[in-house]
C-alpha cells in the first residue's frame, strides 16, 4: 500500500515536534557588574574600564563592542569560558562634535549549542560606558525623584542638576505639585543655585502634606538657568499620598457548577507601609455559605490576589449574591458581589448544528453541480 506525500510529511512533522517537546530546555544566564559606567568626555582620555561576566553554563561567551564609541576602545579578549573579566581599553579623541551623551556597549553573547538530548538557548547581555560631550554655552539636565508618603508625613524631593553644557550655569528652580486632575495645589521655590561646568547640585527639599487627601500626585521640577524663559529644563514625577486602606479591585465573576471553585479577589494597598494579616472573609447567606482566605502581607500600594476555595454544589440559581469583606489592621473593606455560572454547552445541539450546516452546503453544492450538467446539456 503506497503511502502518500502528504501523509509521509505529516508524520515527519509529527516526529519533530514530539522530539522537541520531550526534549529538556537548558535556560542560559549570563550577568554582568558593574552595569555602567558613566564619565564626562575629557580630550584625548585614555582609561581602561573593567567588567566581570559569569554564566551558570560552562560554555564559551563571544565579548563584542557597540556603539558609537566602538572605534575608540579595545577588548582585553574577545573570548571568555563560564565568565570572567573582560578590561576595555577606552582612548578618546581630541574632539567629539556631537554633544550629549554617548553610549558604549560591552557585550557577552552564549552562542547556542545543540548537545545531546538538550537544546541550548542563547543569552545575550550588555554593559554601557556613559561618556557624556558637553554641549556648547550653558545647558542643563535633570535627575528628579520623589518618595511617596502618608498623610500627614512629608513628602521629599531630590533634585539633581547637571551642566552639561561648556558654561557654568547659575539657575532658579522650583518645584509646582498637581493633584489627580491636574490642578496645581502648590508650590515649593528652591532658590538660586550656581552648577560649574561638568559637575552637578543636588537639592533636597520636603513638603508637607497636612491637609492634602490621600491619593496620586505629579511633581513637575522647573529649573531656569538662562537670561529668558526657552533655557529652561522640566522634569516630571508621579507620588502618592498613602492612607490605610485596601480596595477590592476585582474578582471571580464566573464558577462552575458542582464543583469546589477557586475564588480570587485582588486587592490593592493605598497605604505607604506594609500591611501584615490581611484576609478575606466571603459569605453567600442564602445558601449558608462562607470561607476564608489565607491571610497575605502587601508592601506598599501593592496588588495581590487572595484565593479562597469553596463548593458550589448547594447552589441551584443561575445568579446569586456573595459579601466580600477584606480584614487588615482592625479596618474592613466590604463589596456585595453577582455572581453567576458559566453556562454548559449543550454538544447533541452544536452535533446537530453542525451536521444540519453540513447537510444544507452539500445540497447547495449538488444543486450546483446539476445545474452545471443540465446546462452543459443544453449546449
Amino acid at each position: 500500500m503506497r503511502v502518500s506525500r502528504f501523509w509521509r510529511a505529516t508524520i515527519c512533522f509529527l516526529f519533530v515536534l514530539f522530539a522537541v517537546l520531550h526534549t529538556p530546555l537548558i535556560e542560559s544566564y549570563v550577568g554582568v557588574a558593574p552595569a555602567y559606567y558613566s564619565i564626562d568626555f575629557q580630550p584625548g582620555l585614555v582609561k581602561v574600564f573593567s567588567f566581570d561576566f559569569n554564566t551558570n553554563q560552562e560554555s564559551e561567551l563571544e565579548v563584542y563592542l557597540e556603539g558609537d564609541l566602538k572605534e575608540y576602545a579595545e577588548l582585553s579578549t574577545t573570548h571568555l569560558k563560564g565568565g570572567g573579566r573582560v578590561n576595555v581599553l577606552l582612548k578618546l579623541p581630541q574632539n567629539i562634535e556631537k554633544p550629549g551623551l554617548h553610549k558604549l556597549f560591552i557585550g557577552a553573547k552564549q552562542l547556542t549549542k545543540e548537545e545531546k538530548g538538550t537544546i541550548g538557548v542563547s543569552a545575550n547581555v550588555r554593559a554601557v560606558i556613559k561618556v557624556y560631550v558637553p554641549y556648547p554655552g550653558k545647558y542643563a539636565e535633570l535627575d528628579f525623584s520623589a518618595k511617596s508618603a502618608n498623610a500627614g508625613e512629608p513628602i521629599e524631593f531630590r533634585l539633581k542638576i547637571f551642566s552639561r553644557g561648556k558654561e557654568s550655569i547659575n539657575t532658579l528652580s522650583r518645584i509646582e505639585i498637581y493633584d489627580f486632575e491636574d490642578k496645581k495645589v502648590g508650590e515649593l521655590n528652591l532658590g538660586e543655585t550656581l552648577v560649574e561646568a561638568g559637575s552637578f547640585k543636588e537639592i533636597v527639599k520636603k513638603w508637607n502634606t497636612e491637609g492634602y487627601s490621600p491619593g496620586k500626585y505629579t511633581a513637575v521640577a522647573v529649573v531656569r538657568y538662562g537670561s529668558d524663559d526657552s533655557q529652561t529644563a522640566t522634569a516630571k514625577r508621579e507620588f502618592r499620598i498613602g492612607e490605610l486602606y485596601i480596595d477590592i479591585v476585582n474578582y471571580t465573576k464566573v464558577l462552575e457548577r458542582e464543583k469546589i471553585n477557586k475564588f480570587e479577589i485582588v486587592v490593592e494597598s493605598f497605604w505607604n507601609g506594609v500591611i501584615d494579616n490581611v484576609f478575606a472573609n466571603v459569605t453567600i447567606p442564602e445558601y449558608n455559605i462562607q470561607f476564608i482566605t489565607p491571610s497575605s502581607t502587601l508592601e506598599p500600594f501593592e496588588k495581590k490576589t487572595l484565593k479562597g476555595y469553596f463548593d458550589t454544589t448547594p447552589i441551584d440559581k443561575e445568579q446569586f449574591k456573595a459579601k466580600i469583606e477584606v480584614h487588615y489592621k482592625g479596618k474592613v473593606t466590604k463589596k456585595e458581589a453577582l455572581l453567576k455560572f458559566k453556562r454548559k454547552i449543550d454538544y447533541k445541539i452544536v452535533v446537530g448544528a453542525i451536521i444540519l450546516a453540513l447537510s444544507v452546503l452539500t445540497s447547495i453544492i449538488l444543486i450546483i453541480i446539476l445545474y452545471r450538467r443540465e446546462h452543459e446539456k443544453k449546449r
